[in-house]
């Protein structure tokens, strides 16, 4: 989900892709020994929680919240495909 949540946000504003892209890239090499960061969920919660990080160092949770509600996510045919899949399950 958090993946997802990133891509969209990514989608829709090509700066907030560049920081996206930069935090990722920051997770996947800060962490080599895999000491902290030992599974696939912490890396990728970690992902996302960099970027909001960044984003909302003050507000975290009230302003992510209302980032993603800002979101059309209508108008994003990758969420519509991921949820019409969803549906089928």
């Amino acid at each position: 989900m958090e993946t997802f949540l990133l891509d969209a946000v990514g989608e829709n504003d090509p700066y907030d892709k560049h920081v996206i892209d930069k935090c990722i890239a920051f997770v996947e090499d800060i962490d080599p020994q895999k000491r902290y960061l030992s599974s696939r969920r912490h890396i990728t919660k970690a992902k996302f929680d960099t970027y909001f990080s960044i984003r909302t160092p003050v507000e975290q949770f009230a302003e992510r919240q209302n980032i993603l509600k800002n979101v059309d996510w209508e108008n994003y045919t990758k969420i519509q495909t991921a949820f019409h899949k969803l549906g089928d399950l």
